[in-house]
């Protein structure tokens, strides 16, 4: 578990160090992050390109609905 003795940092703090990163050294760790989470649920699901959720949040099946 992360301590975070002084309380969950505003959004000032990550704004701060988003602005410090540089931009292609987070692309690329990102890119190798979330390809492994790609490659593990191709394995198990055999789905070749799966939604991957990185907010936390899971995605909605959206259907078409005949007209009536």
């Amino acid at each position: 578990m992360l301590d975070l003795p002084h309380g969950i940092p505003r959004k000032d703090v990550f704004r701060r160090v988003l602005i410090a990163l540089n931009p292609e050294a987070f692309q690329s760790c990102f890119h190798t992050w979330t390809s492994g989470f790609a490659e593990d649920a191709w394995k198990s699901t055999g789905v070749g390109r799966p939604i991957l959720s990185v907010d936390g949040k899971r995605p909605v099946a959206a259907t078409i609905r005949p007209k009536e």
